[in-house]
């Protein structure tokens, strides 16, 4: 982990001494299938809300969404997407938890930064993941709603519970939910 913190360093410390891009060169070697993941994200830093319009950011972003887990969900969250653009992006982050590929809580991390860290912004997102996904996978999407404040109400815990197959640590935070404080 450090070494990786430490190499992201020392790459940001380089863009700032290298010359500056023009936003056509930036734009240019952003479609160039050779640029690497960092750097897509270090030209998409350099670019004005209007050049950035012109993208197609699921494109762009998707692909990386897995390996570049925080990073991208960080640029998507300043980058502002369209609600389109936003649905693309969903189907992929669902598609890497139930692959596996995405880390539980880039979920609610995601979410946050797309602006629906309150349960009922966020609920189209969940129960389209929760349709989605194997038994193994619909834990990612009930902790990250169980996460959120405000959180689901009970009835919807509920409901969770009889439709989807539900890991056993995940029902036993759905309980110690409902349990009064």
């Amino acid at each position: 982990m450090s070494v990786q913190r430490e190499r992201r360093h020392v790459q940001r410390a380089l863009e700032s001494w290298a010359p500056a891009l023009s936003a056509e060169e930036a734009l240019a070697r952003l479609e160039d299938a050779e640029t690497s993941p960092e750097e897509a994200l270090s030209l998409l830093r350099k670019l004005t809300p209007e050049q950035v319009a012109g993208l197609d950011l699921d494109a762009l972003l998707g692909p990386m969404l897995q390996s570049e887990g925080y990073r991208v969900v960080s640029m998507i969250g300043r980058l502002k997407p369209d609600a389109r653009t936003i649905g693309k992006l969903d189907q992929r982050l669902i598609q890497g938890v139930i692959g596996g590929s995405a880390p539980q809580n880039l979920v609610q991390y995601y979410l946050r930064y797309t602006g629906r860290h309150e349960f009922e912004k966020a609920r189209h997102f969940l129960e389209s993941g929760l349709q989605q996904a194997t038994p193994e996978a619909t834990g990612v999407f009930v902790m990250a709603a169980i996460g959120m404040r405000p959180g689901p109400d009970d009835e919807w815990l509920k409901w969770v519970e009889q439709t989807y197959q539900i890991p056993g640590d995940v029902r036993l935070a759905i309980k110690r939910r409902r349990e009064p404080k």
